[in-house]
């Protein structure tokens, strides 16, 4: 037999809230209860002329009752008078009546103030971790750890290289015919583990949890084809043995997720960008959850942006079939001055401090410099100020006129309204980057005639659009972004010359009358700000607070909370180490990692930084991100592979298999819009596009727990298991203390009369003997029967002295007629003492 339990189901309501609803219900119920049973009483009194006849001691009983319930109140009989009465009397009678309510009301309130809350425990206790495995895309799209996978490296950009503390030999020779490399044997990709050992060496002294370079793996790995020949110049060729490395596969977009969220070996931080290494694990599950925290190493990166004050504004075509205007998303397109000319700072050459990088990267200035240059060559191509030409002396002097004011168009077509050719994507819904000057590519080139017809004409030929007096060459752009990222791959491989990229950012584009429109209306017109902006990566470390709930996966593991570490001392800061080599970036991108001071003492080429954190080195210029790279070194390529990617591939995909222009991606042309309508905010997008590339893209694995078989085998092992301090969480009763007032209140006026009561009673005013004297004295049936005594002239019936027992045993069980406002004896109206009847009108003068 099934048994159905219904539930009371209370949605909304807390426990305090339910138990002063339970509170109230019960007041109303003891207030009614007696009321409704005095009138009950009453109805069971069977009246004869509106009296009804019982004993004395009955009518003390009814008495009681009648006099205990709010009858006398509600009806305003004489036990609730006040005129005439004791001062003592009245001021206790309304003191009774406040304390009813106040207590009324205390038994409704108090309980409103009790909630359930699940709170932490006063103290921590040290719990042994096991792994949590991922469950989603992620989990599925990450390789199993390989312990043959090692690491490989490879130096060299254009002639062969030997990587520091490689065995490769290589030998260079040149003869008549040209220059020659002979690799003795094969080339040495093998990272000794010496090397490893190294760069990891100062990791165990920041804690279990901190991971060091070599705890960074690819999330996929492959292997280079063996005996695959490596030419360089094309001058000889040699075999490399099989060796692992990185391969690049995009699993799913966490950029706009806007949250500190957990993925198989990593914690990323969509918030403000940036990504923490560790293969997750947890405490035992407990019902309430439990918190602690780690130290984690992150890599975050850095951009910042600076605006040019120039934009490219264009108009949607009002037609823009196939063929219309050759197709374009576009049409008079021109570049228009918003200070970038007209303000331009000719007296301060921008200059930025490069003898400590490390502590004053200075990214704004390094940024403004990229504006400023981009400004001044644009100035000079289109002839807008003149340029001094060093090679020339009788130039004149830099910027001796200015051809432009505020707001003044540029445009970017020619007589007939024929668009101009550039390589750059110009939408109305597409975020895009270009090198420096993209926008002024082939402009100083004549059109030659063309059999094309346009709007039924046949195109003639044009002279260039802008001349270039300047004579503004391609070399002069690409050393922008070498100025404004302050080292080239033939800088020296150092912890000086840290990894940096800048680019011009093209802004997505608005409506310039403001109107917040996510689709481009044909005829309306658009605006495209452009930003210089710089991108680097920082290795950081970083405390993270975690909680893990009742689900026994990476589901159930959150992360409340990101902030730098403190650290109490400077000695206490990690020892960042970097590989220092009179060697070009290009060929070599230096090791780092965190280092002892033991080791940094050794026969090592290593230059050393105490600080929060290091700007890992590298060459910006050099970074791409393809679908395998070239060697196996992640923590070494990602962090420059990320920035450039972010930057360079903004608007295009490649072997990048995520569109993050917001072409395709309703969300993103939003966010990306909200946030690149301000220079300060752009380098957002950027940091959150390297951050998404590196979730995709490497794991850690270092993790607290032993590993073992099965799908545990996604990590590394780190030996045997660490006991973490852990806060467990349990489920408590709290209380808010404004709803105890009315309790307080009333505890205040039982303590006073406790202690008035106590002090009565030790001088002997009051007492249990006189309570009771004159608790008989006010007795209803006592008083009748005194009356009866009065009426009857009679001592016989005092009462006054007599206990209980003896009253109720004699004159209690005489009978007394009451009611229609009298009460009389029944032994008034016939019954003399030996029980006759009497009769005796309610006067006693007419009694017979």
């Amino acid at each position: 037999m099934a048994v159905v339990t219904d539930m009371l189901h209370t949605t909304g309501l807390t426990v305090g809230q339910v138990s002063g609803i339970i509170a109230a219900a019960i007041v109303i119920v003891k207030f009614l209860i007696p009321n409704i049973f005095a009138l009950l009483l009453v109805g069971s009194l069977r009246e004869r002329d509106q009296t009804f006849t019982t004993s004395a001691v009955s009518w003390s009983v009814i008495g009681k009752q009648l006099h205990s319930s709010l009858w006398p109140t509600i009806l305003q009989t004489d036990s609730a008078a006040s005129s005439g009465v004791m001062t003592s009397v009245n001021i206790s009678k309304w003191i009774s009546l406040f304390t009813t309510i106040l207590i009324a009301i205390t038994a409704i309130v108090t309980p409103l103030g009790l909630y359930e809350q699940v709170v932490a425990d006063s103290h921590t206790t040290l719990q042994t971790f096991h792994y949590i495995a991922d469950k989603s895309f992620f989990g599925a799209g990450t390789q199993p750890r390989n312990s043959s996978v090692g690491w490989s490296r490879i130096c060299g950009a254009f002639d062969p290289a030997a990587c520091p503390h490689s065995d490769t030999n290589i030998t260079t020779f040149r003869n008549a015919t040209g220059g020659y490399y002979d690799v003795n044997g094969n080339y040495d990709t093998y990272v000794p583990q010496k090397t490893v050992d190294l760069f990891q060496s100062g990791v165990g002294a920041l804690g279990d949890s901190v991971s060091g370079p070599f705890d960074i793996q690819w999330r996929s790995t492959a292997w280079a084809l063996e005996n695959v020949n490596m030419t360089f110049n094309n001058t000889n060729a040699y075999n490399l043995p099989t060796y692992a490395v990185g391969a690049f596969r995009t699993i799913s977009s966490l950029a706009l997720n806007d949250r500190l969220e957990v993925i198989e070996g990593l914690i990323v931080d969509t918030v403000n960008g940036g990504v923490g290494f560790r293969n997750h694990t947890a405490p035992p599950v407990t019902a309430y959850g439990s918190s602690w925290k780690e130290d984690i190493l992150f890599i975050e990166p850095v951009s910042t942006c600076v605006d040019t004050n120039l934009t490219l504004d264009f108009t949607v075509p009002t037609n823009n079939g196939p063929g219309t205007q050759f197709g374009s998303d576009y049409m008079n397109l021109r570049l228009v001055d918003h200070g970038g000319f007209v303000n331009f700072d000719k007296d301060h050459y921008p200059e930025y401090d490069r003898n400590d990088t490390q502590k004053n990267p200075d990214f704004w200035t390094r940024a403004y410099k990229g504006a400023f240059l981009n400004n001044m060559w644009s100035m000079g191509f289109m002839n807008v100020t003149n340029l001094h030409n060093p090679d020339d002396p009788n130039s004149p002097h830099a910027f001796k006129y200015l051809n432009s004011t505020m707001g003044k168009e540029f445009p970017f077509v020619y007589s007939d309204g024929r668009p101009t050719s550039t390589f750059m994507t110009i939408t109305p819904h597409k975020m895009s980057s270009s090198s420096y000057g993209y926008y002024l590519d082939f402009l100083e080139q004549p059109v030659a005639p063309t059999n094309l017809t346009y709007s039924n004409t046949t195109v003639s030929g044009e002279p260039a659009l802008y001349p270039n007096p300047a004579n503004v060459t391609s070399d002069d752009w690409s050393d922008v972004s070498l100025l404004c990222e302050g080292a080239g791959g033939q800088d020296f491989a150092n912890i000086t010359n840290f990894a940096a990229v800048c680019s011009l950012i093209l802004a997505m584009p608005r409506r310039k009358d403001g109107v917040d429109d996510l689709m481009a209306y044909p005829g309306s017109d658009w605006t495209i700000p452009m930003y210089s902006c710089i991108s680097a990566s920082r290795a950081i470390i970083k405390t993270v607070t975690f909680n893990f709930n009742a689900t026994d996966d990476l589901s159930g593991l959150s992360v409340t909370h990101i902030e730098p570490k403190t650290y109490a001392k400077e000695e206490d800061k990690p020892l960042w180490g970097v590989e220092y080599t009179e060697s070009p970036i290009a060929d070599i991108q230096p090791l780092w990692g965190i280092v002892s001071p033991e080791a940094a003492k050794g026969d090592v080429n290593l230059t050393t930084l105490r600080a929060n954190h290091l700007w890992l080195p590298g060459d910006g210029g050099l970074g791409s991100l393809g679908a395998t790279s070239y060697q196996n070194l992640p923590a070494i390529d990602i962090p420059v592979d990320s920035i450039a990617a972010a930057q360079n591939n903004l608007g295009s995909t490649g072997t990048v298999m995520i569109d993050y222009s917001g072409s395709t991606n309703l969300a993103m042309f939003r966010r990306w819009q909200n946030l690149s309508s301000k220079a300060e905010t752009t380098g957002k997008i950027l940091d959150l596009i390297a951050t998404d590339l590196l979730a995709n893209a490497v794991v850690g694995t270092k993790s607290l727990a032993p590993s073992s078989a099965g799908s545990k085998s996604k990590r590394d092992s780190t030996g045997n298991p660490i006991q973490v301090p852990v806060t467990q969480y349990r489920n408590r009763i709290k209380y808010h203390m404004v709803y105890a007032i009315p309790a307080i209140i009333t505890l205040v006026l039982l303590a006073t009369s406790l202690a008035l009561s106590c002090f009565a009673i030790i001088f002997r005013q009051t007492g249990p003997a006189k309570m009771k004297r004159y608790l008989n004295a006010t007795s209803a049936g006592r008083i009748m029967t005194e009356r009866a005594a009065a009426t009857s002239g009679s001592d016989s019936l005092s009462t006054s002295k007599s206990s209980t027992k003896e009253w109720a045993d004699t004159h209690g069980r005489k009978r007394i007629m009451a009611g229609n406002g009298r009460s009389v004896p029944v032994d008034s109206l016939g019954y003399g003492e030996s029980g006759d009847l009497l009769k005796i009108s309610a006067d006693p003068k007419d009694a017979s």
